[in-house]
């Protein structure tokens, strides 16, 4: 019977012993199972936090695609605004040349007109000088020719006097003659 309960004790110890080894083993699987729950717990947390970040990601490639819409649109605007502003460019410098040309021959227009016009003033006061000294010489010869003039008309009133003069004489001549041979025949 001891040996019965010997065995029995042995038994028993071994038992004991698989009993805690199991313990042991069980609490390693709870430990284990514990872990393996709070890492799916985290694993939950992450995948969680992976789909927040995943769709904060997803929110700001949207938001930046937009802006590279809105970018490329404000690109494209600029550019239309830099041709158009080109073209427009060219059109003022080209009616700026016809502008510069228009005034550089106004200006030559006016430099001729201004040479025209001291040329016109040059003849115009040579003419008024020489219509001064035509004047002057006018005067010169007038004041000569007054007494020749009035030296003339006495001349003229002297041979009309002579002419009624001779003409009465011829008249009594004839006169006379007319009588002298009416007495003489």
């Amino acid at each position: 019977i001891e040996r019965l309960l010997q065995e029995q004790h042995r038994e028993v110890d071994v038992q004991r012993t698989n009993a805690e080894r199991m313990r042991g083993d069980l609490s390693q699987a709870q430990a284990k199972e514990q872990d393996a729950m709070m890492g799916e717990n985290e694993a939950r947390r992450e995948v969680h936090l992976a789909a927040d970040r995943a769709a904060d990601a997803e929110t700001e490639v949207a938001a930046r695609q937009e802006r590279e819409r809105a970018a490329a649109a404000a690109l494209r605007d600029a550019a239309n605004d830099v041709a158009r502003q080109l073209a427009q460019k060219d059109v003022d410098q080209r009616e700026l040349a016809s502008a510069q040309e228009k005034e550089s021959l106004r200006k030559t227009e006016e430099i001729n007109a201004g040479q025209a016009v001291d040329s016109q003033e040059r003849t115009v006061s040579q003419l008024e000088q020489e219509n001064i000294d035509f004047g002057s010489r006018r005067r010169s010869v007038d004041d000569d020719e007054k007494p020749l003039l009035e030296q003339e008309v006495r001349l003229r009133e002297q041979r009309d006097s002579l002419e009624t003069k001779e003409m009465k004489l011829r008249t009594d001549f004839q006169s006379f003659t007319g009588r002298t041979a009416r007495s003489g025949s």
